[in-house]
């Protein structure tokens, strides 16, 4: 009975929960009370706590900057190295992607 969808590039999720929010996500297997961080083009960089994560009003400002961006640089920190993990994603086809994501969210499709 739980729906929701995620598009996935390198260490970026950008999801849609059951209830029609918005979440996005950085890396994974996060260093305890590490930061998670995302930069789209020459926009200033947008971090939160791996713990809480991007609260709603960053989550938007997020995939609105996405959505017209042509880079991303996301950094998190991995355990159980307390080092920065740096990646550099090209966001060419973001804007497609997402509208696609949205009409199967919207009309609860499956891909096969």
């Amino acid at each position: 009975d739980t729906k929701w969808c995620y598009l996935r590039k390198k260490d970026l999720m950008i999801g849609i929960l059951k209830n029609g929010q918005y979440l996005v996500n950085i890396g994974s297997s996060h260093f305890p009370s590490s930061d998670i961080a995302i930069r789209v083009d020459k926009n200033s960089a947008i971090s939160a706590s791996e713990k809480n994560g991007f609260n709603n009003a960053q989550t938007i400002k997020i995939i609105n900057e996405l959505n017209g961006g042509k880079e991303a640089l996301t950094r998190y920190q991995e355990w159980p190295y307390e080092l920065n993990i740096d990646k550099k994603i090209d966001l060419y086809g973001f804007d497609k992607a997402l509208i696609i994501l949205n009409h199967i969210f919207n009309n609860g499709e499956t891909l096969n």
